[in-house]
């Protein structure tokens, strides 16, 4: 056998190979595209199939008329000089307007597509503003107005003592909708307004300048789109079933950009209304100890290590630099946490908050950068990006010039903060 004929043997040969192993992981990864579950998905597999299969068609003819010619017309001792057909005017004239219209066709269907994805969504749709960060999604549903209220009942008041009201509700990394229903995200990549503690927002904006691309994209629903900071983008998708549907950043963003990951979990219209209304109760049990009251173990750690500076966890409305931590405890058994790529389950929970890049324990998610909490200071006018470890002690300098030494966490305080937060549902 020749050499050549070996050569093309063996590429066909993995031609095979290379469908079974795709096809094997396409039903029970979780993000595919090529099974749509949504309007917006089902509209780009239209458009995709047809174009795929000409696509194919025109590749297979170029390859098997490249391996006819290549054989059937190579030199040899008789034929060392193929015939020449420059200035052929039928040929050069068919091979200029066949490709013109193969691409005419393809982009009067794609056009056409790309108008019926921007449509903004109809009356009814459900308006969700979707924010990019370092590295998980921030998600803050509009709904009717609702009254404020502290975890003893009291109605939360304004300066002039009426009773303040919210209109959103704030969740991370896991969204809830209702299937059937359109859903309008409006995108954007981090949030220069994020109230801080002990921060204005002009020194939160120099210490955290907004540079960082995010892509929302979740296959089964949609196609993406960019989260560009300076500009809001947005997306209309509908679940045509219900079910969890996992999405991811598609655009590279940093130390943690392979598992900036969410679910959509597309419920009942009841089960949606069910959750919006737990959403705006006010939270089971305070983060911090009522005048008087002797602070729980939860809330003398969580004033301990400062939580309250990244993390709301009495307000569902308050957006804030961490994910909202109000109802952290689960309502399904299968959410996630940790950039929506770590099951929420109690034991992962505090192993998380003690040190959330520990291999050992099964976190192992490069969610800091190299200067937060790590033994040294981050530096002046810097912030931590991502979930700092809380394991070792953390030393800085402050506005004064003095050295000072936060310990670190034990597992116990840990624990303690895990089992509060799972109690606020």
């Amino acid at each position: 056998m020749s050499k050549t004929r070996r050569m093309w043997m063996t590429a066909f040969s993995l031609v095979p190979l290379l469908l079974v192993t795709s096809c094997a992981v396409g039903p029970d990864n979780q993000q595919n595209s090529l099974r749509p579950k949504g309007e917006s998905a089902e509209k780009i597999m239209e458009l995709f199939s047809p174009i795929f299969w000409i696509a194919v068609t025109i590749g297979t003819g170029v390859l098997i008329a490249t391996v006819y010619i290549s054989f059937r017309f190579k030199a040899t001792d008789k034929n060392s000089s193929p015939k020449q057909i420059h200035g052929n005017s039928i040929l050069e004239i068919g091979w200029t307007i066949l490709p013109l219209v193969i691409l005419i066709g393809v982009a009067i269907p794609t056009v056409k597509t790309v108008f019926e994805l921007d449509k903004k969504a109809g009356p009814g749709a459900i308006r969700v503003e979707v924010t990019g960060k370092q590295w998980w999604w921030q998600f803050a549903v509009e709904t009717d107005d609702y009254s404020l209220y502290n975890a003893d009942g009291t109605a939360k008041l304004d300066a002039d003592g009426n009773t303040l009201k919210a209109n959103k509700v704030v969740v991370a990394n896991e969204l809830v909708v209702p299937a059937n229903r359109q859903i309008e995200f409006d995108i954007k990549a981090c949030d220069g307004e994020t109230p801080v503690l002990g921060k204005t927002t002009d020194e939160l904006k120099a210490a955290n300048p907004c540079n960082v691309i995010h892509s929302f994209w979740i296959p089964s629903l949609g196609g993406k789109v960019d989260a560009v900071p300076g500009r809001n983008n947005r997306l209309v998708l509908k679940a045509d079933e219900e079910g969890v549907f996992t999405g991811q950043c598609a655009e590279y963003c940093g130390l943690s950009h392979g598992v900036m990951r969410m679910q959509i979990r597309a419920v009942s219209e009841a089960e949606y209304a069910k959750w919006i209304k737990n959403l705006q109760q006010p939270p089971v049990a305070y983060s911090t100890a009522r005048e008087g009251e002797t602070p729980t173990n939860a809330q003398a750690a969580i004033e301990k290590f400062s939580c309250a500076n990244c993390h709301a966890f009495d307000d569902s409305s308050q957006v804030s630099y961490g994910p909202n931590l109000t109802h952290f405890g689960p309502d399904y058994s299968t959410e996630v946490m940790g950039g929506g790529s770590i099951e929420k389950t109690q034991e992962r929970v505090w192993k998380w908050i003690h040190n959330s890049t520990d291999w050992r324990n099964g976190n192992g998610i490069p969610m800091q950068s190299d200067d937060c909490r790590l033994g040294i200071s981050p530096g002046k006018g810097k912030r931590c990006n991502g979930m700092p470890n809380f394991s070792v002690p953390y030393k800085y300098v402050d506005d004064k010039g003095k050295s000072v030494t936060l310990p670190g966490m034990s597992e116990t305080e840990a624990k303690a903060i895990a089992t509060y937060l799972y109690k606020n549902k």
